[in-house]
């Protein structure tokens, strides 16, 4: 009797831990193994339950960060189409449904540059918070990375109330922001759209905000309800996406090429290869006006593997010719989320049997920030195949210098908004200068953007910037006009000074 007894005491609580073990590979982290015992067994279980704890606040944490922005907290767009979701589902009639309110800041970027990185990233930080008082129950704030921010209003009650809401929110922009004691005046424009006057949909609803966002920042009121005839823009787009595709399918594309010189050596040792779209109609389509075509209609995996394709080609013909120089291709936010890239990337290396530090591949710190861990997968496997990874318009973003520490980057460029006026712009030089400064502690090379007088090529060389490209020396050039350019140019092959 006293063994049976024995065997029960020791067979209920494993029993009971095995049913915790299977709970916890179901996903319920909190289901509690009660064992009251206090021999091996209880402690077991004492330890098996501050395990699930660990767990379930581990699983909370990932959570979170996956569907909110890691500078401001907010949720991020990932959440926004959740709740629009759960919105327009949930909405009681067409008198009660929901408003949405895009908003951008004016001239923050400029801000960001002038009062640096961290003031910029607190008044972000700022802007949430006010943005939160205007929010009533169950409404939310959202940021959608950068300047970018939603409110969302799930019982709006019409045009008319979201106008309201606008209103209000401009009003409230009237008063400074103060960041360490220093008053700093924002200027807002807002976009409106509700449902279902706009849409019915997530996307659509989402799409339409963004339009009348965009709209916005030319209106006298600073705020735009969405409207179909206010945007011209949607039959030209839907037409030029057709063409677009076209003509990455046809090879209709041409890769420009914009020179790099070497400070130090006074001569060219890289080039920047930059897409164009020759229309047949349009003529040169501005790439501002197609890429980002392409970056919110799923164009961009194959625009950039064209661009790539067409780019390590033609470095195999550089290096034939006996050119030895380095290739930089710009990747966009859609590209860092493509966990295939490194793989494609690897294939051209192969195909072309080229040195892959000859290869430098241009992010942008915003494009950086859309997906952190994602994107610092992709870019660490890059890295691993030896291409070199360069920060384009750095200074403009808003990363942290405890991503750029993480990242094996081997670059900075430095926005030609910093570059263009430092002969005019004290300001401008001390950012400059700090970037340099910062870029090669860490080991970094410094290419700057933007150089269109000798003046700012002479004082980028005294600060030790390493690399420039800019009208000064060349405008972005057919392969044609590159090797002529090549022929014409001090630069060209031999050291010179400019």
């Amino acid at each position: 009797m006293r063994v049976v007894m024995t065997a029960r005491s020791v067979t209920k609580p494993v029993l009971a831990l095995a049913e915790g073990a299977k709970r916890i590979e179901d996903g319920e982290y909190t289901h509690r193994v009660a064992v009251a015992q206090k021999d091996e067994l209880g402690s077991l279980a004492a330890a098996f339950n501050t395990m699930a704890d660990g767990i379930a606040e581990r699983e909370e944490q990932i959570k979170h960060q996956a569907y909110h922005d890691r500078l401001t907290g907010l949720p991020n767009r990932e959440c926004l189409h959740i709740e629009l979701e759960k919105a327009i589902m949930n909405s009681p009639s067409v008198a009660i449904s929901p408003i949405l309110l895009m908003l951008n800041l004016n001239r923050f970027k400029a801000i960001n540059g002038v009062l640096g990185l961290r003031t910029g990233d607190r008044l972000l930080k700022l802007v949430g918070e006010r943005l939160g008082s205007f929010v009533a129950e169950r409404s939310m704030t959202f940021h959608l990375g950068g300047d970018n921010f939603v409110l969302l209003f799930p019982e709006g009650h019409g045009v008319e109330h979201a106008v309201d809401i606008a209103l209000k929110v401009l009003a409230g922009f009237e008063e400074p922001f103060l960041v360490e004691g220093s008053p700093i005046s924002l200027d807002a424009r807002i976009g409106i759209a509700v449902s279902p006057v706009h849409g019915t949909d997530t996307e659509t609803l989402i799409k339409f905000v963004d339009i009348a966002a965009h709209l916005a920042k030319e209106s006298a009121d600073n705020f735009t309800v969405y409207s179909s005839q206010l945007d011209k823009h949607v039959p030209r787009q839907l037409t030029m996406l057709g063409e677009l595709r076209h003509a990455i399918e046809h090879g209709d594309l041409e890769l420009y090429y914009q020179p790099k010189v070497n400070f130090t050596e006074g001569r060219i040792t890289g080039v920047e290869s930059l897409v164009r779209w020759n229309h047949p109609q349009h003529g040169l389509v501005p790439p501002d006006d197609f890429i980002p075509l392409a970056e919110q209609t799923g164009l961009i995996k194959p625009l950039t593997r064209w661009a790539l394709k067409t780019a390590f080609a033609q470095k195999e013909t550089f290096h034939q010719n006996g050119l030895e120089i380095q290739v930089a291709v710009n990747l966009s936010a859609r590209n860092l989320q493509d966990e295939q890239l490194p793989r494609y990337v690897a294939e051209l290396l192969q195909v072309h049997k080229i040195d892959p530090a000859s290869m430098i591949l241009e992010i942008t710190e915003s494009a950086i920030m859309v997906d952190p861990e994602r994107s610092m997968r992709v870019i660490k496997q890059l890295d691993g195949l030896g291409v070199n990874i360069s920060i384009d318009d750095f200074g403009t973003g808003f990363s942290s210098l405890g991503y750029l520490q993480r990242l094996p980057v081997d670059e900075l460029k430095i926005d030609k908004s910093f570059v263009t006026h430092m002969d005019k712009n004290s300001n401008d030089v001390v950012i400059v200068r700090s970037i340099i400064e910062l870029a090669h502690n860490l080991g970094l090379k410094v290419t700057a953007e933007g150089i269109e007088t000798l003046e700012i090529y002479t004082m980028l060389e005294q600060l030790g910037c390493d690399r420039g490209q800019g009208y000064l020396m060349s405008k972005p050039l057919t392969v044609t006009q590159f090797n002529q350019w090549l022929r014409d140019s001090k630069l060209g092959s031999t050291p010179e000074v400019l």
